[in-house]
C-alpha cells in the first residue's frame, strides 16, 4: 500500500477530500466558523450526501442565537476544495488572506470561505492554530468571553487565594477588543485601583488558563504568571465569573 509520504500532491488532496466526505456522511452536525480571533464564531450545519458536501442553517437549538444566516442550503463544490484548503493552510500559518487586495479573481465565492474553514478545523482540530490559538478549545473559550461581555458588560470580582477580600472590576468589549477598568458600581474601597483601562490580549488567554487551573489546584504560581502577564488577576476573575 502506498504511504502518505510517497503520494503526489493531487493524491494527498483527494485523500483529504474523501476524509471530509466520510466524516460528514457518518456524523453530520453543527460546526463553528473560525474567523479572526477577536470575533465570535457562528454556527452552521454540515453534511455529506452521495459524494457531495452541503452546508445549511444550524440545527441545534442552543446555536440558533449565533447561527450563520443561511437562507438556503449551499453546495460546497469539489472544484473549490483545493484552493480553499491552500488558503486555509496559509491563514493557519498567520498569513493575512482576508479583505481586499488578498483575493484572486478566480477565488471561489468569499462568503463560502468561512464554511470551508470551519469544516477543515472540525476535521483536523489539532493541526491548525485557529488564527493564533493552539487549540480549538481556546478559541471557543475566547469567543465565549467576547460574546458574554459584548452582550452583558458587568462587574467581576477577583478570586484571591488568601484571606484578602475580593475586589471588583468592570469588564466590557469595545471595537472587538476586551478591556477592564475600575468598578462602575462598587464602593471605591471595594474596587480594584485601575488608573486607566487595561487591554486583555487574546494572546494571553492560553497561558493564563493554564495558570488558572494550576492555581485552582493549590499551586503558588504568582511570580511565574506575573512574568507572563500583569493582568493575571483579571483573567482569573473572568474565568471564574463565566464558570469556565
Amino acid at each position: 500500500m502506498m504511504s502518505q509520504t510517497t503520494r503526489d500532491p493531487a493524491q494527498r488532496l483527494e485523500s483529504k477530500w474523501q476524509k471530509i466526505l466520510k466524516e460528514f456522511t457518518k456524523r453530520p452536525r453543527d460546526v463553528q466558523t473560525v474567523p479572526k480571533i477577536n470575533r465570535p464564531g457562528r454556527w452552521f450545519y454540515a453534511c455529506a450526501l452521495h459524494g457531495n458536501l452541503y452546508v445549511r442553517h444550524a440545527q441545534e437549538p442552543e446555536h440558533q442565537e449565533r447561527a450563520c444566516k443561511l437562507v438556503r442550503q449551499r453546495h460546497l463544490l469539489r472544484d473549490e476544495f483545493e484552493q480553499m484548503f491552500e488558503l486555509y493552510q496559509r491563514w493557519s500559518k498567520g498569513e493575512k488572506i482576508w479583505g481586499r487586495g488578498h483575493a484572486k479573481a478566480e477565488q471561489p465565492e468569499p462568503k463560502l470561505q468561512i464554511y470551508w474553514f470551519g469544516i477543515f478545523a472540525a476535521v483536523w482540530p489539532s493541526k491548525h492554530n485557529f488564527g493564533g490559538f493552539k487549540q480549538q478549545a481556546s478559541l471557543e473559550r475566547w469567543q465565549k468571553i467576547m460574546a458574554e461581555f459584548t452582550n452583558n458588560p458587568h462587574d467581576v470580582r477577583t478570586m484571591p487565594t488568601n484571606r484578602r477580600a475580593s475586589k471588583w472590576f468592570y469588564v466590557y468589549v469595545e471595537k472587538n477588543s476586551l478591556y477592564v477598568e475600575k468598578s462602575r458600581h462598587a464602593k471605591a474601597e471595594d474596587s480594584c485601583q485601575i488608573s486607566q483601562r487595561r487591554f486583555l490580549r487574546p494572546s494571553e488567554l492560553e497561558d493564563m488558563w493554564v495558570y488558572y487551573l494550576r492555581r485552582r489546584d493549590g499551586e503558588n504560581i504568582f511570580r511565574e504568571a506575573t512574568e507572563r502577564c500583569r493582568n493575571q488577576v483579571y483573567w482569573y476573575g473572568i474565568f471564574a465569573d463565566l464558570g469556565l
